[in-house]
């Protein structure tokens, strides 16, 4: 495979996975670190073609949430992979905490899909989302990357 065509599927699948296809993005990144520790990829390709997936796709979230406002969340396909509830809890942290809870909820577990979309349907600046998801997003992705990379056997 080429190193073109391993970041191209890097890249797609942490689209897919950052608007909710069943594929999370910390195992694409992981894989990506093992594809730069034995493969055709260098690391800081590998860091930035990650970035550029990750908040693409959680700005894909925050143009979606502009747009639509908060009718967005009752959406039956954004119902399917996020419950009323906890939109609710990600609303009400948005809400009180506004970029820091863009850029904290990058690091938590399920919550980065309704954070995205929140924060534009509840009045979160562009300019402070793009500075907390870019910090979040180049934080989380090195930390994922380097993982992959440490802890595959060297080829």
């Amino acid at each position: 495979m080429t190193s073109w065509a391993a970041l191209a599927g890097v890249f797609l699948l942490l689209l897919a996975g950052g608007v909710g296809f069943p594929m999370p993005e910390d195992v694409t990144l992981l894989g990506a670190g093992m594809l730069a520790r034995g493969g055709p990829v260098a690391v800081w390709q590998a860091v930035v073609v990650g970035i550029a997936g990750v908040c693409l796709a959680d700005w894909m979230l925050y143009l979606a949430g502009r747009r639509y406002g908060a009718m967005v969340i009752g959406h039956p396909l954004v119902a399917r992979v996020v419950r009323r509830e906890h939109v609710d809890a990600v609303d009400a942290v948005v809400r009180r905490r506004g970029a820091l809870a863009v850029f904290l909820a990058r690091f938590v577990l399920g919550t980065r899909l309704a954070t995205s979309l929140s924060a534009a349907a509840f009045g979160v600046p562009a300019l402070a989302f793009a500075v907390a998801d870019g910090a979040g997003s180049t934080l989380f992705v090195s930390a994922m990357v380097t993982l992959g990379y440490l802890f595959r056997p060297s080829p």
